[in-house]
């Protein structure tokens, strides 16, 4: 009786059809660092340095100039709350595609939230440096939708945060 279910040109094809699954979490590591540096850089602009956040988007002369410090203020402690759920759920969390579904719904609607508040002025002026900021949400949002789209290839948790984001240890859940 043959012990081989299938013959060598289906186990062959099975091969080269799952082959590329481990490519799906390629830097997976490293697109949750930058995540977590472009979180943490725009919680502490604008929570720590409110005055010039407002004078760089030429909001000085507005006259809701108070309420955009409670908005930054508020922003602020969002993206405190966001990083830490996003810390915990990143390292406890056995099906991590919800959480990363949210944060990212919520990174995309801050995006379009912002651009009518903070963003007037300066795409008024046509200042290019406010170029600077959108690419680097932009980059967010595609690095949350690329974990989000790869979420099932992660390794099981509790996963590291701290180590090389560059090395190949085989952490994947791809089928080989």
């Amino acid at each position: 009786m043959d012990k081989n279910i299938l013959t060598k040109d289906e186990l062959r094809a099975l091969d080269e059809a799952t082959a590329d699954y481990g490519a799906a979490t390629n830097y997976w590591l490293l697109k949750i660092h930058i995540c977590f540096i472009i979180g943490l850089t725009l919680m502490v602009f604008a929570g720590l340095y409110p005055d010039q956040v407002i004078r760089w988007l030429r909001l000085v002369e507005s006259p809701y100039k108070d309420t955009l410090y409670e908005l930054l203020e508020l922003r602020t402690m969002t993206i405190a709350i966001m990083i830490i759920a996003g810390y915990l759920c990143y390292r406890y969390l056995p099906n991590i595609k919800i959480a990363l579904g949210i944060i990212l719904s919520v990174v995309v609607m801050n995006l379009f939230m912002d651009i009518p508040v903070y963003y007037s002025a300066k795409l008024a002026l046509g200042d290019w440096d406010l170029s600077i900021l959108v690419v680097a949400r932009l980059v967010l949002i595609y690095f949350l939708a690329s974990l989000y789209l790869t979420a099932e290839y992660l390794p099981c948790p509790p996963r590291k945060l701290f180590a090389n984001p560059f090395r190949n240890n085989g952490h994947s859940r791809a089928l080989k």
